[in-house]
């Protein structure tokens, strides 16, 4: 039987904060979450801006989850993109200085990341975690720097992961209700030249990976969590109508319009590439949904 943890996760209110919690208070471990607005007596207030802190979040605490980040779908404005790397990263530091203050030792600090990590432009390359980032665009080098702010725990934690993580599918939040409500109303079409690659996981996956590193403990480092299917955006444009009984329409949105309506976030949708979850897989993790219309089938059918 697993022995129960004591783990201190940030943003744990989040999409995947939320289910991650969950899942993990079901396996018997004890859930501490930081917040802003603490609602019940497993949240502690925190303040990372201000450097304030309710320190009995700290006391026993065996593992730490960094998932706390602000939403890179925003417009890419100067104020927004340095609340993005602050939320990330100067969040983390404070972290590290308060355990560092305490004395405390942890088990694990997972950090999660973004699979921009490797380029912010499409290409034909399946990045795998022994390649290193291109640094060719905001996103990317972004996630670099939240990787680097990982380190800071070496001296805290016996072992640090950062969690590489492509577009996660759920109904309840993330980028799919949006696509679902396009092609609700008969307007699924391809985005800009539809080829671009949409690395995906589906959100119980996601949370089964980071329980998976927090009870085994595999290899330190990077791991990519990215169903085997790939998917472009032509293709799952297609089959989330196929799969709603939409019409699709396949005449491509021209990324000008695109440029047009998102900015500098366009890229976002414009862009993408291809990743491998091999080094996951060959530790023995199983994915439940590799396949994108058994993910898309289950996700519909939730909500």
């Amino acid at each position: 039987m697993t022995k129960s943890r004591n783990i201190l996760i940030t943003g744990g209110t989040g999409l995947i904060g939320t289910h991650l919690s969950k899942m993990l208070r079901a396996k018997g471990h004890e859930v501490r979450i930081l917040s802003r607005n603490p609602k019940n007596d497993s949240e502690y207030f925190w303040d990372y801006k201000k450097k304030e802190i309710d320190s009995r979040c700290l006391t026993g605490i065996t593992d730490i989850i960094h998932l706390a980040g602000s939403p890179v779908s925003e417009r890419w404005t100067q104020h927004n993109k340095e609340e993005m790397r602050s939320s990330r990263i100067d969040s983390a530091l404070f972290l590290a200085e308060q355990c560092e203050m305490r004395d405390i030792r942890i088990e694990t600090y997972i950090s999660a990341s973004g699979i921009h990590y490797y380029t912010s432009t499409t290409c034909t390359t399946i990045f795998t975690e022994k390649m290193g980032s291109l640094r060719d665009g905001f996103l990317s080098k972004l996630t670099v720097e939240w990787e680097e702010s990982a380190l800071h725990f070496k001296d805290i934690a016996n072992k640090i992961y950062c969690v590489r993580t492509p577009m996660v599918l759920s109904g309840k939040g993330g980028a799919f209700p949006t696509l679902k409500n396009i092609a609700s109303k008969n307007m699924a079409s391809p985005i800009g030249s539809g080829k671009q690659w949409v690395p995906w996981v589906h959100l119980y996956d996601l949370c089964a990976a980071y329980l998976h590193i927090l009870q085994y403990m595999p290899q330190e480092g990077p791991y990519n969590v990215v169903a085997k299917e790939e998917q472009n955006n032509a293709g799952m444009m297609k089959s989330i109508a196929k799969i709603m009984g939409k019409l699709y329409i396949p005449i491509s949105v021209p990324e000008l319009v695109i440029s047009l309506v998102l900015g500098n976030v366009s890229n976002l949708v414009l862009e993408g590439s291809r990743a491998s979850s091999q080094k996951l897989v060959e530790s023995n993790f199983q994915f439940q949904f590799n396949s994108w219309e058994d993910a898309l089938t289950d996700v519909l059918g939730k909500y």
